[in-house]
């Protein structure tokens, strides 16, 4: 009976105990998926993150870009808008410059002289001569001259310019 009783202690210790491993287990297995899951949200969180500051850099990347691109239009506009401004100016210099040698009033020794001047020329250096003497036109500069200005040559003649 003893022994009967001692077995059946045993036997009641044995399931306790193995109840207790059972639990034990249980909980180790839940703190390790809660653990997992924690890491997971922990991951997806990052990635949302990363996700968030990419865009983000990316729109500033595009305001930035968006800007530099308006700063250089304004300033190729300014570029451009000086070329024409310095175009018009050039014209209406040329302009009062003909008509004021026109207007001019001459004594007839110099009126003279011109007629004499012109009346030995052929028709087109005639044509040549009044003109420049006007002023309209500008005899060309040598372009192998070291102070040659070549800065505006595109302008004259863009379709001979060979890339």
């Amino acid at each position: 009976a003893e022994e009967a009783r001692l077995a059946a202690e045993n036997a009641e210790k044995a399931r306790v105990a193995e109840a207790e491993r059972a639990l034990e287990r249980q909980r180790y297995e839940e703190a390790r998926r809660a653990a997992d899951q924690k890491a997971a949200e922990e991951a997806l969180a990052a990635e949302e993150k990363r996700k968030t500051e990419r865009v983000a850099a990316e729109k500033l990347l595009e305001e930035k870009k968006a800007e530099a691109e308006k700063k250089w239009i304004e300033e190729r506009m300014n570029v451009e808008e000086a070329k024409v401004a310095v175009n018009q100016m050039n014209q209406q210099q040329q302009s009062r410059a003909a008509s004021s040698y026109v207007q001019k009033p001459r004594d007839i020794k110099e009126e003279q002289h011109m007629n004499d001047k012109y009346a030995s020329m052929d028709l087109e250096e005639r044509a040549f001569s009044i003109l420049l003497d006007l002023g309209m036109i500008s005899q060309n500069p040598d372009p192998s001259d070291p102070n040659y200005d070549s800065s505006s040559d595109n302008d004259f003649a863009p379709e001979n310019i060979f890339k």
